[in-house]
């Protein structure tokens, strides 16, 4: 680009002999000059680019991976301090061991000073050692400490040394040797280790200042020990930021483990569900639907020489199987509606005295075939707050459940219990009782329970299942009592419309 010099602005083509207005024009000519060379719009996205690259490597990391970080710093520490006991004791050993007759008093200062710089610091990795042995268990702020101790303490044991090693040698070696090796072993978040990076390499400078009397030594000195530390602490990073990215690739991969196996626990349910659906069908739809075709087949070909009371017996008979196979089918659709999640949930305020009445109600045709008392016991009227349908199928399933399991002339109760959160809802029944070892397997959604009733009643197994779905849902739990032949009582929890109007109003 072509500047146009403008007359007045150079001062060797202007007829102003002012030298100060020519010097500012000057001044204002190159910085108009540069800053049309210079476009730094233009610049934007490569500065962008070259600021993005500087934060591309991870300063920190989740909490979970910062702890499996330390975890790693804390066992690699043990092996590194096993290891460099023995180097620090062959050090002490072998600068003990060296003749110094007739040396001079810097050289007396240098030997004593690596003497007893290793073996201080071989005391303090071996109980440094100790703390991070195998099978202690060290908690996440230990380990976290631990990592940055070891960090801390290495540069500083470099720094010493290498200010020490001035007093006879311009070599900066132990602190290369601290900065890399510790820089490749202990990994700390950037924010964390940079300072300890540049405090070492402040220690090293001041203190080779007090040993290295040569200015010209003393400057190299130091700005090796600036190089060694910045590139121990960018060691320190690139590996630290490798170890982030790996660890949150194993995570994502651990998550999408996870996911697999939920949706594979899944489609197994669906597909135990699917055969159990179908063995209910082959299995219990069968009985049913194969008396009422034979009824009707009878019907069909002899009625003309059936008396009345044959007639009464076969479409009794028929009535029974066709209702038979309605409570299957119905018990059977509830069920895979629950299984797909198609149920709605319908929470109310609604009387649970009314409730249990209508219930009662529609079993008593079955109740009055055996002469089976069905009786309430209540105080009060309470009501509840809960899903009228899920509730009224659970009563339907208990009661219905005692009626079939009780023997001829017996009895049924259902006792209603109040407190301030919840109602307790108890059907108390004489029959034949459940043993000991299915009582756990019957609210469970494995192989049901099936067993039959005292008239030779026969269920899915399923609607007890189906029970403790349904009062789980409405946040209350089911149980049962019962010894053999000693009678049962099944009862579930339903919470109070009292305890829901102060659970809004605190809200």
């Amino acid at each position: 680009m072509k500047v146009r010099w403008k007359k007045g602005l150079n001062p060797e083509l202007s007829h102003d002999r002012n030298p100060d207005r020519n010097a500012a024009s000057n001044s204002r000519t190159r910085w108009i000059f540069w800053r049309n060379r210079i476009n730094l719009r233009k610049m934007r996205p490569a500065l962008l680019w070259l600021t993005g690259l500087l934060w591309l490597p991870a300063l920190s990391a989740e909490p979970h991976i910062l702890r499996t970080i330390y975890a790693v710093n804390v066992r690699r520490f043990f092996r590194l301090a096993i290891v460099m006991t023995v180097v620090h004791a062959i050090h002490v050993a072998a600068f003990a061991l060296k003749d110094v007759t007739g040396a001079d008093a810097r050289v007396l200062l240098w030997r004593d000073g690596i003497i007893y710089s290793h073996a201080l610091l071989a005391l303090v990795t071996l109980i440094f050692a100790l703390l991070c042995r195998p099978g202690r268990r060290q908690s996440d702020a230990e380990a976290s400490a631990y990592s940055t101790f070891a960090v801390a303490l290495y540069l500083t044991f470099g720094a010493v040394v290498a200010a020490i090693d001035q007093l006879v040698t311009p070599a900066v070696t132990p602190f290369l040797v601290a900065s890399l090796g510790i820089g490749a072993t202990v990994l700390l978040p950037p924010l964390r280790s940079f300072p300890l990076f540049v405090g070492a390499i402040a220690l090293v400078a001041i203190a080779a200042g007090y040993t290295q009397e040569s200015p010209e030594k003393l400057l190299s000195l130091r700005v090796n020990a600036l190089s060694m530390g910045l590139i121990g602490a960018g060691l320190n990073w690139a590996l630290f930021s490798g170890k982030v990215r790996e660890l949150r690739h194993l995570h994502t991969i651990e998550q999408q483990r996870e996911d697999l196996a939920l949706k594979n626990r899944a489609l197994v349910r669906m597909n135990e569900a699917r055969d159990r659906f179908l063995a209910i069908i082959a299995h219990d739809l069968r009985g049913p639907v194969g008396s009422q075709a034979d009824a009707i087949d009878v019907l069909a070909n002899e009625y003309g020489d059936m008396n009345d009371e044959e007639r009464r017996s076969m479409l009794q008979s028929l009535q029974r199987s066709s209702r038979r196979s309605y409570e299957l089918l119905e018990e059977l659709l509830k069920w895979a509606r629950s299984q797909t999640g198609r149920i709605p949930f319908r929470p109310e305020t609604f009387s649970l005295t009314e409730l249990i009445r209508e219930t009662i109600d529609l079993v008593s045709d079955r109740a009055r075939k055996k002469d089976i008392q069905v009786s309430l016991e209540v105080a009060g009227d309470p009501e509840v707050f809960a899903d009228r349908s899920m509730i009224h199928s659970v009563l339907g399933n208990l009661i219905g459940n005692a009626i079939k399991f009780t023997p001829h002339h017996g009895c049924v109760t259902v006792i209603v219990e109040s407190a301030d959160d919840f109602h307790t809802v108890s059907v108390v029944d004489s029959g034949i009782g459940v043993p000991r070892e299915q009582q756990d397997r019957l609210f469970q959604e494995g192989e049901p329970v099936r067993t039959t009733g005292t008239d030779g009643e026969r269920g899915t197994g399923l609607g007890l299942v189906l029970s403790k779905q349904f009062v789980e849902r409405n946040g209350g739990h089911i149980g049962v009592e019962s010894m053999p032949f000693s009678g049962s009582r099944f009862y579930f929890t339903v919470q109070s419309a009292r305890q829901r109007a102060q659970g809004v109003s605190s809200e």
